[in-house]
């Protein structure tokens, strides 16, 4: 169990190594992390490195805990997403009161590892003059990740760094913490997904208006569960043409894997998109209705970006009665959303997805088991 408390405050980089910089490893030295409290559930980690001669901030992140009460290390973060604010794998493999080896993945593949590309290991330490305890042996630590030691131990190039502590400025007073949004995507309404009862045709009845990053309407989509935390996506809609396109794919998995409660992580599967945006069924019945959300664009105060924040109301008929619609739209009203555009739908698209499908399940039954 690890006390996230502790690991707050300033933290001398020993060594961080890129495993999959032009194929090659690179070692960096000399760089200090700051760990601060973002919200009560989240942090900001900020890198400052030597450049030029002067202590300068390359990297500033976010990251919260994979699940909400867990304390054994894994987290998400913003490391690999640019423009908005997605998630990729972060992962303490070593922490005491002085040491602490933290392994980012940007680059997590539909198997569920990393590739080598996106891998960086960082071993930081309370103090510049760093000596290794007994208790840390960097190879076991490397190899629980499927990692060989790249020399994390280096200390005598950590010396001259002008991020050392006698040249850093001091320490600002740590910033407020923000308060967390009553509208927070992590307290959303959201329900606790049985992945085979999920499975199936829906077709979206309600949506927000289409955007130039996914102009779709009108869309079918299908839900094939693999094994019991991950469920594949196909979906087929209208362009603004008119004409299906696609099928696309994606993925869904569980968020906490220990103990799953609704929240999943979600990408569209296409060539370089790693990152993974905030997604969870917010209500089903299985037989008749679900609403689907997702969240491109986290907020410092955990909220949505209102021009990121999606969500669908699926039905497992082309129609949904005025009851349910009533129903599904004061629970997108309380998610703190706006009203979504109703559709007639005829199911034009669904020969789309069949198509996807059966493409999908030959390509399960080919893989090894």
């Amino acid at each position: 169990m690890i006390l996230y408390q502790q690991l707050l405050g300033v933290w001398y980089g020993i060594s961080s190594v890129d495993y999959g910089t032009n194929h090659n490893t690179k070692t960096t030295h000399g760089f200090v992390m700051r760990i601060a409290k973002l919200t009560s559930a989240s942090y900001r980690i900020q890198h400052q490195q030597d450049e030029n001669g002067s202590c300068q901030v390359i990297s500033d992140v976010f990251a919260k805990p994979l699940c909400e009460t867990d304390t054994s290390g894994d987290f998400l973060s913003t490391s690999g997403s640019s423009m908005m604010t997605q998630w990729t794998m972060l992962k303490i493999l070593h922490f005491t009161e002085n040491e602490l080896i933290l392994y980012w993945c940007t680059r997590e593949n539909e198997g569920g590892s990393c590739e080598i590309e996106g891998v960086r290991v960082d071993l930081l330490s309370r103090s510049p003059t760093y000596k290794p305890s007994s208790s840390i042996n960097i190879d076991e630590k490397l190899n629980m990740v499927c990692l060989e030691s790249k020399n994390l131990i280096d200390v005598e190039s950590s010396l001259s760094s002008a991020c050392h502590p006698e040249t850093l400025p001091p320490p600002p007073s740590p910033p407020p913490i923000i308060p967390i949004s009553s509208c927070a995507v992590d307290v959303l309404p959201k329900t606790n997904v049985d992945i085979e009862r999920i499975a199936g045709y829906w077709y979206e009845v309600a949506s927000p208006p289409p955007e130039p990053l996914f102009p779709l309407r009108n869309m079918v989509l299908y839900y094939h569960p693999v094994g019991t935390q991950h469920i594949k996506m196909i979906i087929s809609g209208e362009g603004s043409d008119g004409k299906c396109k696609g099928p696309l794919y994606g993925d869904f998995k569980v968020r906490c894997t220990e103990k799953p409660d609704g929240r999943f992580l979600g990408r569209l599967n296409k060539t370089g998109l790693w990152t993974w945006t905030t997604m969870q069924i917010m209500y089903t019945d299985y037989d008749h209705v679900a609403i689907a959300y997702s969240c491109m664009n986290e907020r410092e105060d955990g909220s949505c970006n209102p021009a990121s924040a999606k969500a669908h109301i699926l039905s497992r008929q082309t129609t949904l009665d005025e009851t349910r619609r009533k129903r599904m739209n004061g629970i997108i009203l309380s998610a703190c959303l706006s009203p979504l555009n109703d559709h007639i739908h005829d199911g034009v698209c669904k020969s789309k997805v069949a198509e996807g499908l059966e493409m999908l399940e030959q390509k399960v039954n080919a893989a090894p088991a």
